[in-house]
């Protein structure tokens, strides 16, 4: 009973709204900015023609959804608008060709004014010319590095250096668009990811200052690449001389450098030690006949003989060698007589004699001259004496030699 009066009542609240807009049977519109709480009521079309629209019935509750207006979210059973409010849909399409776009302006901000070229040209001249310099002139640093790290590598390999140079040259002329333009993408995205807060022409500004080319650095890609070449051209030359060496029976693996000494035991007599103290630690009385020629310094005496004719002939010198040497002077001695049979130049033996309590060690060279030295150790430095008698010379010269030995004491 309770039901039916309920639903007489609402049959007795509902009021038939009449079609003011000659549309037939459209349900009624609320006006923008009404608020209701009513039912509206939808007339029930009959199936007798040209018959009027019957009143709605009792016990009759439609849930026919109502004309959406403006504003309205469809298929919502008595939707009432407020006034103000507006819905918006996202169109995921054309926020995706937004992005698109956005990331293409910041890419042609990083490239620079070359953004075309790169795009649309397969071959780029400047790095078929300038290789991994263009890289680096393109601030691709890492991408140079490891190239000619590669490169180098391959020097090593049977591949002939003419043939990895134009495969080199050639993979950059037709890849380094696409190797720069994929590296600028890379960095474009870096740039968005570690600037989420900035707007579009802080970004361009940002990518324009981290792209584009930089002549520092191509500086350096010329310096490092002189540097590569240089280390490849002194290889090839070591392995051209171990190639000559070994047409002669010479390896150089061979060859042991032995730096426990600075030098052979003879090349003290080579030496001449200016800072020696020759005339402070010995007294000299040269023969009759010689003349004292040398500038009268402390580490040497200085003498030349002069025949009748006042010609000069032979001529000595007494001079200082090393201080505080490791070798005893018929090391020395014996050492230079080995040096000359190496070299298949003829010497006496070795000879050792003391005269005036100083211990000499002597040797006389024949190279087409003779040459006599006489080597003595005196407070652990080197002294020597070399005796030069020219071809020609008479024999009063090599009479003289046993006088000039005599001719020396200690002070």
């Amino acid at each position: 009973m309770n039901d039916n009066n309920a639903n007489n009542n609402l049959g007795q609240n509902i009021s038939p709204v009449p079609i003011q807009n000659n549309l037939p049977n459209q349900a009624s519109v609320p006006q923008q900015g009404m608020m209701t709480n009513q039912v509206s009521a939808v007339p029930i079309q009959n199936d007798v023609p040209n018959q009027p629209n019957a009143m709605p019935q009792h016990n009759v509750v439609t849930n026919q959804v109502g004309v959406p207006q403006q504003g309205m979210i469809p298929n919502q059973v008595n939707a009432t608008p407020q006034q103000g409010l507006t819905f918006q849909f996202t169109d995921v399409n054309q926020q995706k060709n937004n992005n698109v776009d956005e990331d293409e302006v910041l890419l042609e901000a990083f490239v620079g004014e070359n953004y075309n070229s790169f795009k649309t040209d397969s071959f780029n001249i400047g790095a078929f010319f300038l290789n991994t310099i263009y890289l680096f002139y393109r601030k691709m640093v890492l991408y140079a590095l490891g190239i000619s790290f590669i490169y180098f590598v391959l020097q090593f390999t049977p591949i002939p250096l003419f043939v990895l140079t134009l495969a080199l040259v050639i993979f950059l002329g037709l890849f380094s668009n696409k190797l720069y333009l994929s590296f600028a993408r890379k960095k474009v995205q870096s740039i968005k990811k570690k600037n989420p807060g900035s707007s579009l022409e802080q970004l361009k500004a940002i990518c324009a200052k981290k792209g584009g080319t930089s002549i520092g650095f191509g500086f350096l890609g010329a310096f490092l690449e002189i540097i590569m070449m240089m280390i490849i051209l002194f290889i090839a030359m070591f392995a051209i001389l171990a190639a000559f060496l070994a047409s002669f029976g010479i390896n150089l693996s061979d060859i042991k450098f032995d730096d426990t000494e600075e030098y052979e035991p003879y090349e003290e007599l080579l030496l001449l030690n200016v800072s020696g103290d020759t005339r402070n630690a010995f007294n000299l009385v040269a023969p009759t006949g010689f003349k004292e020629t040398g500038n009268n310094v402390d580490y040497e005496y200085e003498y030349t003989y002069y025949e009748a004719n006042n010609s000069p002939s032979c001529s000595f010198s007494f001079a200082a060698s090393s201080n505080n040497s490791e070798f005893s002077s018929n090391e020395i001695v014996n050492s230079y007589a080995e040096f000359n049979d190496l070299k298949g130049i003829s010497h006496s033996d070795v000879q050792t004699n003391t005269v005036n309590g100083i211990k000499w060690d002597s040797i006389k060279i024949s190279d087409g001259k003779d040459t006599i030295y006489y080597v003595t150790k005196y407070n652990g430095n080197i002294y020597y004496l070399r005796y030069l008698i020219p071809s020609g010379s008479t024999s009063q010269c090599t009479n003289l030699v046993d006088s000039t030995i005599k001719g020396i004491t200690t002070k």
